[in-house]
């Protein structure tokens, strides 16, 4: 598992006792270097969820771990091979307890603990550094479709290392390299703060918090849908133009807010 801690000041993380940089030093570093994301491609998928950790979703535990794995089983009876990464957020630290793994071998995903605030920023920032790694180390047949899908039940209130202004441009660079970004967001105007981000509102939903399961596997059938479409080899902007107002159909916006029957 990785763990990444941001701390203002010093060096040293009391706790661990591990040598890290400090938050400003990262800051001046990452502008004065613009990010440029490169292209993704359609080999394969490969889906990076970020999921909040935050201690307000604290009576969420079971509902939010059953849908998870919910979300991995229905992604492992595709045809489209895929790879799932796990990034968790809350308070200071990111952790990513899984990293490129291939859902049809993976285990029942159980490690989720809520604690401290909300850190979005921060996570959206350090995922897209973390994709366009990757993505940098493969060959242009190599490089797999991409999916960010971003789920939350509030407010960015935690981050230290990156402000919107910075991942709005960061998001909007990605989305141009055909990466999929997608935000659910519970207890907050869900389209305001994808727009906070620089999602596109189109793929952008508010949701339930009492229907986290449901709101799990429609993501996931929206996953498989616009898998199927980067594999046959539409951009952006095609699948865009071709989902029309939103990713998620009417009524699986309605399952996600709890407005059918």
């Amino acid at each position: 598992m990785t763990i990444i801690k941001t701390f203002p000041n010093g060096l040293i993380d009391p706790w661990h006792h591990t040598t890290i940089v400090t938050t400003e030093t990262k800051i001046v570093m990452e502008e004065t270097k613009a990010f440029k994301p490169k292209k993704a491609g359609t080999n394969g998928s490969h889906i990076f969820l970020l999921l909040d950790e935050s201690g307000s979703m604290g009576g969420l535990v079971r509902d939010t771990i059953g849908g998870v794995n919910t979300l991995i089983r229905e992604q492992a009876k595709d045809d489209i091979a895929t790879n799932i990464t796990i990034i968790k957020f809350e308070g200071g630290q990111i952790r990513v307890p899984i990293d490129n793994v291939n859902v049809k071998t993976m285990g029942e995903f159980k490690d989720y603990r809520p604690s401290g605030g909300t850190n979005l920023l921060d996570a959206v920032g350090y995922t897209l550094e973390k994709i366009n790694a990757l993505l940098k180390s493969k060959s242009k047949a190599d490089r797999p479709s991409i999916f960010v899908q971003i789920i939350t039940d509030g407010e960015e209130n935690a981050s230290r290392k990156f402000k919107k202004e910075q991942i709005q441009p960061m998001i909007k660079a990605c989305e141009k390299a055909d990466w999929i970004i997608s935000y659910v967001g519970a207890n907050v105007d869900a389209f305001r703060e994808a727009g906070n981000l620089g999602v596109s509102a189109f793929a952008a939903s508010g949701y339930n918090a009492t229907k986290t399961g449901d709101t799990y596997a429609v993501m996931s059938s929206a996953l498989s849908r616009t898998k199927s479409m980067r594999s046959a080899g539409m951009n952006y902007a095609d699948i865009q133009a071709n989902v029309g107002a939103s990713l998620f159909t009417d009524e699986e916006t309605k399952k996600m807010n709890g407005e059918t029957k």
